[in-house]
């Protein structure tokens, strides 16, 4: 059976959850929900989106319905990344256990009922998010099937990808896309050589830009810019179509406040 290795959420990681304002608060050790959009805990009645994140509205333009239906994410860690992000906000990595995709799912459909029982809210996305998920690329139709076959047809299998995957592990997780009610965002961490080895400690950029060609003219594919170099927008829409490319803002999560000190574990 395949499996794959994933991460618990970190001592830090869970402080925030727990300061977080305006979503719903809910996880285990492996697991949380996450509300994309929140209510502004100062300004009543307003909704904040603290990095930018566009993936709600992309889901309702897909696969149809409302924002909202996609707003509140089911997320769980895969263990392990290559790149060393000063502004990652998840703080433990390591290897913690080992599960296949039949206990995904059963936790999955644990939290979705939890939720609507105790926030009336509905969860239709399970984010399969790192660390860097697109290393098991090959998991992610065993674990769209398996979503399939315990009743959750419905439910956005969404994946992130960190565009070295063939450079680095000689994964093609491109070839894993072509499916049911799935979606990846594929995250360029920089925008010029400089910039993206400032941003992850690697000097992959070049490889990057080639490796995110592949994804292109797959429509449940999109791209997403983090700590950019708004100088080089211009070229980077040359390569990538601007209608697929989201910028995303860094966030002074207590995470990335401490990775940024030095104190941090990840």
């Amino acid at each position: 059976m395949q499996t794959v290795p994933l991460a618990k959420l970190g001592p830090v990681q869970l402080s925030d959850l727990e300061e977080s304002k305006g979503g719903i608060t809910y996880y285990n050790e492996y697991a949380r929900i996450c509300t994309i959009v929140k209510q502004d805990p100062q300004r009543p009645g307003h909704l904040v989106n603290h990095i930018g994140d566009q993936s709600p509205y992309r889901m309702a333009c897909r696969f149809r319905g409302h924002w909202q239906d996609y707003n509140h994410q089911f997320v769980i860690q895969t263990a392990g990344c290559i790149f060393q992000c000063p502004f990652c906000y998840v703080d433990n990595l390591e290897e913690d256990c080992v599960v296949g995709a039949p206990e995904l799912v059963d936790m999955f459909k644990r939290f979705r009922k939890e939720v609507k029982q105790r926030f009336s809210a509905d969860v239709n996305v399970f984010h399969f998010m790192g660390g860097n998920p697109a290393k098991y690329a090959a998991f992610w139709p065993t674990l769209r099937q398996e979503l399939d076959k315990q009743g959750c047809a419905d439910v956005i299998l969404f994946s992130d990808c960190l565009l070295v995957e063939n450079m680095v592990y000689d994964i093609r997780p491109w070839e894993y896309v072509d499916q049911n009610r799935f979606m990846l965002a594929c995250c360029l961490k920089g925008t010029n050589g400089v910039n993206f080895r400032q941003n992850t400690g690697c000097d992959l950029f070049v490889p990057a830009l080639y490796e995110a060609t592949n994804y292109i003219h797959k429509d449940n594919c999109y791209f997403t810019l983090i700590n950019y170099d708004p100088a080089d927008l211009k070229n980077i829409y040359n390569v990538l179509p601007k209608v697929k490319v989201d910028l995303l803002h860094v966030f002074p999560y207590e995470v990335t406040v401490q990775r940024q000190k030095g104190t941090s574990n990840g």
